[in-house]
């Protein structure tokens, strides 16, 4: 039988499978892949029947059994599925209510099953052998880019991997001028923040792991820069990200067949980019570098000892000051022990008085720093970032709330072993008077001031330690700075470390902003890196600027619920009203996320789901998110969809896919939409670098595409003779015995590797390539991309066929006298086993009815386009009526009349123009003769 009949009568057993409908969910579909065992099938519809006594309809619990139990008995006779497996159909397909007709269809598909199902509906379940219809050829495929290339079999759904091959080589190829703007912040390997333009080649970046779905370090092989007049800012909303570069840089992007990439100029509104949502770094202990000073301190003992000496000496206060120098109220400070010396005024004073000085005893450290950068030291360090100012010799933290100054004074005498004072200021006031109170609260309430705007007290906590602001100075110069930003060494710290930091800079300067948390400050490069922090703890937020009188404000917001649940855990704020606050709103009952959607497109979802059999009604609320209307949020998107997947995981191709679906809700990127795209136009050097495997960093939070800039001949000749592999693994796996027997070959893959390995072409002759196309993957995801944007070379491959076969057949009618049409021609030549090949045209509707008359018993054939007639008047006889005894498609008879003359049958297709031109000036039947006729 020739193919296009096999996939005309499958299509025929189809329509009229598709046009029974159940008056209930009655009508059962099993599918048995090939290799899987029967008996396991038999135990499910066991299980079935059993479940089906609970149906609470009489008539559709009785159908359901029956069906049931047709296809258990059926399914006796095979010990084994059928070399491609095989779908069984039962139920009452009776048209008249009061009637029952259990019917069973058995099928043998003409490709390879890869789908086991089990299916109780209104409708028989027919998309797996629908989509296997006019499946008839085999094509090659291949997907490569610059590091992995995997070569494939593909026949109907049915795909079959020959070889999988991986370069050493680099991993892309492209020309460079792909560049992001200086100050974009990139994140290396122990979480240092950098801007893009102080990298250095042979570090480590945090890039993305597509396949793990992870960010990870990378090394990083090439940096370089490149001088550009046009560049464009990137803006994002939910979350608000931003970012500068050249119009050519390539982002990633989602699509209907996963990420892809797409230039920075070619991004519109409709775009949803890929963005970090965690950032995982190593972390380690870092040291503070803390050289601390010595101060010598005097003791009462001491203290005595020294006035002893003076007066044995008989000098006054005013004597022995002049000898060493000094004023009277030194000495008398001293030995009053009212005020601590310098260490130079107490030499002087005991070399006068003829004593020794002993340092190592009486040396007491300037300031108790620790020696790595602990919790306590980076929560006051992000405090004073917030709030702190310094003023002369000491340092003075700003601070309206009470709780919290009672809070940093403890944690500072603490940490660096000196006693700070709290100062109330009311500056509301205008003739309050000085006054001091003792003790543990407020030591030097400040009166009121005149033209002041404040309109509530606040406090001071003031540092009295010039060796302790000197060291923060040395150590930690952006604390104090008039930019502030956050100190170089913590990004590199633990992440205990960091969330203490950040713990102190919200306390002092966050907020709750309804049930968001926000930050604001003057400073755009500590929010931005705040941001990037964040992103630590897998705390996803928005970045913009915050529009306010005055000097310009960036503010840094976290809104999503799952973010700020991680926030409270990590960070959270110290005083007790916006830890409450805080607590109500990671409590709040929302099934909507804005700001953290599962980064996969609807359209790729519902593709997977038809794969394994599903439906739309097998999914809650889906129907936007499978068209792409609406993008889901994590929560919903395991409620509503993963757990279906997860319930079909039974099988390889049903793991797989839940697999994938779980790694990518777990994923460590989001997605974010596009605001608005700013053309800026600048002559200035823009900066990229080169990941050799992954190609691809975290920059500003966004997962951008590397540079990739020409190689060495070295790596040149490792590409060419990658690309030599691969050719030769298609010659084997697409040429037996020096011909080819795949129809074609599509090559795909992302990136240009592809045009390169065309412009090579390592491959035989003989091997026909239909197209090229660009994917986003080249695992075996990167197969099914190219078959699904192959469809219409594919086509158009069958198209060829039909037109070559009708241009065949209109020569021979016209010049050769070898070829018939119309039904009696065609008929004769059957029947005389003239005709070589039967042409038919899947067009072809007319009816041949068979007639007996009542009377003088004689039959008659009457071929009709219209429904036929029920009775007619015998031509015979003249007595009997002439009644219809049976039909059937007149294409169908005469394939079974070909068939039996074992002559070939080919069924052209509607769907192409010259199908179409047969169906229309040849009536849609024709056959090839062997010989003419005389």
């Amino acid at each position: 039988m020739a193919d296009t009949e096999k996939t005309y009568q499958l299509k025929k057993q189809l329509r009229q499978l598709e046009a029974y409908h159940g008056s209930g969910t009655e009508l059962i579909s099993v599918y048995i892949p090939a290799g899987s065992q029967v008996h396991e099938m038999n135990g499910k519809l066991r299980e079935e029947m059993s479940q089906a006594s609970n149906i609470k309809s009489k008539s559709t619990k009785l159908n359901v059994l029956g069906a049931l139990e047709r296809i258990m008995n059926h399914l006796k006779v095979y010990k084994k599925p059928p070399a491609n497996g095989i779908a069984v159909f039962a139920g009452n397909v009776s048209d008249n209510p009061a009637k029952v007709d259990i019917e069973l269809f058995a099928i043998e598909p003409p490709e390879p099953l890869n789908i086991g199902a089990y299916r109780c509906d209104s409708r028989f379940f027919l998309e797996p052998l629908q989509s296997m219809i006019g499946a008839t050829d085999s094509y090659g495929v291949v997907v490569l880019d610059g590091r992995e290339a995997i070569i494939a079999i593909v026949k109907g759904t049915n795909i079959t991997v020959i070889k999988k091959l991986n370069s050493t080589a680099h991993a892309k190829i492209r020309k460079g001028g792909q560049c992001l703007a200086a100050g974009t912040l990139i994140v290396k390997d122990d979480g240092e923040l950098m801007d893009v333009e102080d990298f250095s080649a042979g570090s480590r970046i945090i890039g993305l792991d597509f396949p793990k779905s992870e960010t990870r370090p990378f090394y990083a092989s090439d940096f370089f820069k490149t001088p550009a007049k046009h560049s464009i800012i990137i803006r994002t909303e939910k979350p608000m990200c931003e970012i500068r570069a050249t119009p050519y840089h390539r982002f990633f992007v989602l699509s209907e067949h996963g990420p892809k990439e797409k230039f920075a100029k070619d991004l519109d509104k409709s775009d949803r980019i890929l963005v970090s949502r965690r950032v995982r770094c190593a972390g380690a202990r870092v040291k503070t570098g803390f050289q601390p000073g010595m101060r010598i301190v005097l003791d009462d003992e001491e203290r005595k000892k020294l006035k002893d000496a003076r007066l044995g000496l008989k000098l006054s206060q005013a004597e022995a000051a002049e000898k060493a120098g000094l004023s009277q109220m030194v000495i008398s400070h001293l030995e009053r022990g009212t005020q601590n010396q310098t260490n130079g005024n107490l030499r002087r004073i005991y070399s006068i008085y003829g004593l020794g000085l002993d340092e190592m005893r009486l040396g007491r450290k300037t300031a108790d720093l620790p020696e790595y950068w602990n919790e306590g030291l980076a929560r006051l360090a992000g405090i004073i970032c917030g709030d702190g100012t310094l003023d002369g010799n000491r340092i003075i933290i700003y601070e309206g709330h009470k709780e919290l100054a009672e809070d940093y004074r403890a944690l500072i005498e603490k940490t660096i072993g000196v006693k700070p004072s709290l100062r109330s200021v009311d500056k509301t006031a205008q003739n309050l008077q000085n006054f001091v109170r003792s003790g543990n609260s407020i030591e030097f309430p400040i009166q009121g001031q005149n033209g002041s705007f404040a309109k509530k007290c606040y406090f001071e906590v003031r540092i009295y330690s010039l060796e302790f602001a000197d060291e923060l100075m040395r150590i930690a110069p952006e604390l104090l700075s008039r930019d502030r930003d956050i100190p170089a060494d913590i990004p590199r710290c633990e992440d205990n470390v960091v969330a203490a930091f950040l713990s102190g800079l919200y306390d002092a300067e966050g907020y709750m902003h309804g049930d968001c948390v926000d930050i604001a400050m003057t400073s755009r490069r500590m929010m931005e890196k705040v941001q990037l922090l964040l992103l630590r703890f897998g705390i996803l937020s928005s970045f913009s600027e915050k529009h306010v009188q005055g000097n310009r404000q960036w503010y840094v917001s976290i809104s999503d619920r799952e973010s700020l649940v991680h926030f409270n855990q990590n960070i959270g704020f110290t005083r007790s009203d916006k830890r409450e606050k805080l607590a109500k709103s990671c409590a709040r009952k929302t099934r909507q996320q804005y700001s953290d959607q599962v980064p996969i497109d609807g359209r790729e979802v519902f593709a997977l789901a038809k794969e394994l059999g599903l439906k739309t009604s097998d999914f809650h609320a889906a129907s936007c998110f499978f068209r792409d209307e609406k993008p889901l949020g994590r929560e919903a998107f395991a409620r509503n969809i993963l757990s279906v997947f997860r319930k079909h995981a039974d099988s390889g191709r049903g793991k797989e896919i839940a697999a994938y679906l779980d790694r990518l809700y777990r994923s460590d990127f989001t997605t974010a939409k596009i605001k608005e795209k700013i053309a800026v136009q600048s002559q200035e050097d823009f900066y990229d670098l080169t990941i050799p495997v992954h190609s691809n960093f975290i920059a500003n939070g966004f997962v951008v595409h590397n540079s990739a800039r020409r190689y060495e001949r070295l790596i040149e000749e490792a590409i060419e003779v990658y690309y030599k592999r691969i050719g030769d693994s298609m010659d084997n796996a697409y040429l037996k015995e020096e011909k080819s027997f795949v129809k074609g070959i599509i090559v795909g893959g992302p990136g240009p590797a592809k045009e390169f390995f065309m412009k090579m072409r390592p491959f035989n002759y003989q091997l026909k390539v239909l197209g090229v196309v660009d994917t986003g993957y080249t695992d075996e995801y990167g197969i099914r991309e190219v078959l699904s944007k192959s469809e219409t070379i594919l086509a158009q491959q069958e198209a060829v066929k039909e037109k070559i076969l009708v241009d065949r057949f209109i020569k021979a009618v016209v010049n050769e006298g070898l070829a018939v049409y119309g039904e009696r021609e065609v008929r004769e030549a059957i029947n005389s086993r003239q005709a070589e090949t039967v042409l038919l045209s899947e067009g072809l509707t007319h009816t041949t009815a068979t007639y007996r008359c009542t009377s003088c018993g004689v039959e008659e054939k009457k071929i009709s386009r219209d429904k036929p007639e029920e009775a007619f008047a015998c031509q015979k006889c003249n007595n009997g009526q002439m009644k219809l005894q049976g039909k059937e498609l007149l294409l169908d008879e005469l394939s079974e009349l070909a068939r039996g003359a074992e002559i070939p049958v080919e069924i052209l297709s509607t769907n192409t123009v010259e199908g179409a031109q047969f169906l229309t000036g040849f009536g849609g039947i024709g056959a090839f003769l062997r010989y003419k006729t005389r």
